[in-house]
């Protein structure tokens, strides 16, 4: 891939995860996990295939190598430290995400909650838990 390219699909990847942002507070329950597997794939850098896993700590290291292997190959690329030096990647990302999920819907998703959340469809289960709740 050419820095070219990788400029070219991460400005695609970024404005879909702008149009899928808005959908997280009005779409039905039953379409929340679809929703989430497509931004995540968006925010993380993913392809479609990689979806297919559900682990969301492993989609995080997942992101996280395919990008330092982009980086490898001459691609500049350098996202914001999230400033937690102690937690693997993959758990800085799954926060981070339940952070911006609960800002997209308006709702702060339980931080005990997120702790125990392993997997996508745990996660769609929180969100629509979340919504729900007063």
């Amino acid at each position: 891939m050419t820095q070219e390219e990788f400029d070219r699909a991460l400005t695609e990847k970024r404005a879909r995860e702008e149009a899928l942002a808005a959908s997280f507070a009005v779409v039905p329950d039953s379409e929340i996990e679809a929703l989430l597997r497509e931004f995540i794939a968006c925010k993380y850098f993913l392809l479609p295939e990689d979806l297919k896993r559900n682990d969301l700590i492993a989609l995080g290291n997942l992101s996280t190598a395919r990008m330092a292997g982009y980086q490898q190959a001459g691609i500049q690329f350098r996202e914001k430290s999230a400033g937690c030096t102690t937690a693997s990647s993959g758990v800085i990302k799954k926060v981070l995400l339940a952070i911006a999920i609960g800002k997209l819907i308006g709702k702060k998703l339980d931080p005990d909650a997120v702790a125990q959340v392993e997997t996508v469809p745990q996660m769609a289960e929180l969100i629509v838990q979340t919504r729900r709740s007063r």
